[in-house]
């Protein structure tokens, strides 16, 4: 019996992919009620990539329409609550899992993407697209892996692409947004960013993301959101750069990023003396230049970079009187005029006090 209800929903949907455009615009919210229907109690009969990229298509067509993408996404909806949070940890979460490819989840992933960058006719403020993402990503990533230790993408069922374009997608999404949705959007980023392995992803991609994160702003007169920016900034740079910097040839790409970072620090500084956007700054970079400079003062390899970092940063902070929680009772810059001369020296060597 199940095979042969497996079979005649395969053969359904190819016949109904096979409908000309002109046609699916007609019946576009039956189409998508039925794949609706068929995430929340049929989803276990497609067990093939190719029966997913079937489901995916329509679901897609479907999401095209003003009268029908409110029925994609609550089929998704419905999936997520039947497979992902009726999940119990253990064997039942595992039978769970192995029902669906790893396509399946990737399907819903693209579609809930295009969700959120705007290619349908969607009126939703994203809240809850941004949260099925999550659910999504999490799910696949974590498994029945409970442990809280950091999650190696080269061992997760989520492929480390997929993960790349989530990421950058709930950055555009928070950067762009307004209110509840921006909010959403970058606690999902920190919850699907900040718990990975920093050498599972690529060092590219790291400097990709941290790039957009300082070119795409939300304005300086939007103190909410620049200071959840700041705040992932902080926490991302504290993250990859010691581990990134381990590789010498790296720094150059870091040295930019440390850089610009410091630029970053220093407009939102600029602002007002006065205001919480500045104390949240003051604690985010004074913490990144403690760190770096006490990891930097305490090891050989990458040593001397990470000092430099530090008293990049902390050079910003002094210059707007705010160093007083730095870990050196003066600034020290004793590598700036190395740096300015093309290369880096070991700070604690050379240290002169300002």
């Amino acid at each position: 019996v199940h095979e042969q209800l497996q079979g005649l929903l395969v053969d359904s949907l190819q016949l109904l992919s096979q409908l000309p455009l002109s046609f699916v615009g007609e019946v576009t919210d039956r189409l998508a009620c039925g794949t609706a229907i068929i995430l929340r109690v049929s989803y276990h009969h497609l067990v093939k990539d190719s029966e997913w990229e079937l489901l995916g298509d329509l679901l897609d067509k479907s999401a095209c329409y003003a009268k029908s993408w409110r029925f994609v996404l609550d089929g998704i909806a419905s999936f997520i609550e039947q497979y992902i949070r009726s999940s119990s940890p253990g064997v039942a979460q595992e039978i769970c899992r192995s029902a669906v490819p790893l396509k399946g989840v990737t399907v819903l992933v693209d579609i809930l993407l295009n969700f959120i960058s705007g290619k349908y006719p969607s009126q939703s403020v994203l809240t809850d697209e941004v949260l099925f993402l999550e659910s999504l990503c999490t799910f696949a990533m974590l498994g029945n892996d409970s442990s809280g230790c950091p999650i190696s993408l080269s061992t997760s069922m989520l492929p480390v692409e997929v993960w790349e374009r989530v990421v950058f997608a709930l950055y555009n999404a928070f950067a762009v947004s307004e209110n509840d949705s921006s909010r959403q959007a970058m606690e999902s980023l920190q919850r699907i960013t900040l718990t990975v392995q920093v050498d599972s992803v690529s060092q590219g991609t790291w400097v990709a993301l941290l790039d957009l994160v300082m070119a795409k702003q939300p304005p300086v007169d939007d103190i909410d959101r620049r200071m959840r920016a700041t705040d992932f900034l902080g926490k991302a740079l504290l993250m990859t750069i010691p581990e990134i910097s381990k590789k010498k040839d790296s720094w150059e790409n870091l040295e930019a990023l440390v850089s610009k970072s410091a630029a970053f620090i220093s407009k939102n500084l600029k602002k007002s003396r006065v205001s919480v956007l500045f104390e949240s700054t003051v604690q985010v970079a004074t913490n990144l230049s403690n760190v770096f400079l006490f990891l930097g003062e305490s090891e050989t390899d990458r040593g001397e970079f990470l000092v430099w970092a530090g008293e990049q940063l902390l050079l910003e902070l002094e210059n707007f009187g705010a160093a007083g929680g730095s870990i050196r009772t003066k600034g020290r810059v004793p590598i700036l005029k190395a740096k300015s001369e093309g290369k880096l020296t070991n700070g604690s060597d050379n240290a002169a006090e300002t």
